[in-house]
């Protein structure tokens, strides 16, 4: 199934990116990516599945090739469900699955119990649905305060031009970074997560996603201890290409045949009624 077109959706403060597969006629499915990922997640996971379906994946704003968010204003997990509503309206779509990864995931389980009446089918990939975090509503007043002072912190860096790394070394620091991923799949979402400058490649993401929220989708995804401060260093911020490490699909997988005709998998499944 080849890509049928790349999408550049208008929005308030810019356009989110997305591409799209199969046919037009076909029941609608929306993508959505991990962390730090892309629309590219799915590149090798789309081809095993029905192509009866028309799928869109999207890249949530500061991702991949969709416009950053507006100078300061942090991202918050809010924000992500505000853009699947953007772009399902301007796709016109009434009623939808959804396709989710890991962080993308949260945004579904979300977008999900606002919509309800939107949402046919919710699909959870190495994901679970979204909750409330004990520990940060008992660290609230920390945590807003610890934000804001690393949003500012953020913003100052950003007067730096981004760091140019070869693009040996980007691949290199994402596969260490990310140790379950082949060299394939770290080219594929480095592929759209990069821009190609003169002495190697700087990465697209906007740096403010290394903020409190990407705290929260560590602790989501690795079930590790929250740090409250968010605080990350210079080197993280700059070299730290892993991001959510993709969607990892073997060639030879033939369980995706039933992912959204019977929910099948090995993955968690959720009609939405």
């Amino acid at each position: 199934m080849g890509i049928l077109s790349e999408l550049k959706l208008s929005v308030p403060w810019g356009h989110i990116a997305a591409k799209a597969w199969g046919s037009l006629k076909g029941p609608p499915v929306l993508c959505l990516h991990g962390w730090l990922d892309n629309a590219n997640s799915f590149d090798r996971l789309i081809p095993l599945l029905p192509q009866t379906f028309y799928y869109v994946a999207m890249d949530f704003g500061g991702h991949g090739l969709s416009s950053h968010h507006h100078p300061g204003f942090p991202y918050y997990q809010l924000d992500f469900v505000n853009e699947v509503c953007r772009v399902v309206t301007a796709l016109k779509w009434k009623r939808f699955s959804l396709l989710t990864h890991s962080f993308g995931g949260v945004i579904g389980s979300m977008f999900s119990c606002v919509f309800p009446e939107m949402v046919d089918k919710l699909i959870l990939l190495e994901s679970s649905p979204f909750f409330l975090d004990t520990v940060e509503m008992n660290n609230l007043l920390t945590y807003r305060r610890r934000s804001i002072e690393h949003l500012l912190q953020v913003e100052a860096k950003q007067q730096r031009p981004p760091k140019v790394v070869r693009p040996e070394e980007m691949l290199q620091g994402f596969l260490k970074n990310n140790i379950q991923v082949g060299e394939e799949c770290g080219k594929l979402l480095l592929e759209r997560g990069t821009t190609k400058v003169p002495g190697g490649l700087v990465l697209n993401r906007d740096r403010r996603l290394g903020l409190s929220l990407g705290c929260q989708a560590q602790k989501h995804r690795h079930g590790e201890p929250w740090n409250v401060s968010g605080q990350q260093s210079d080197d993280n911020e700059q070299l730290h290409v892993g991001g959510g490490a993709g969607l990892t699909v073997e060639r030879g997988l033939e369980g995706g045949k039933g992912l959204l005709s019977h929910g099948t998998f090995s993955l968690t499944t959720l009609g939405i009624r």
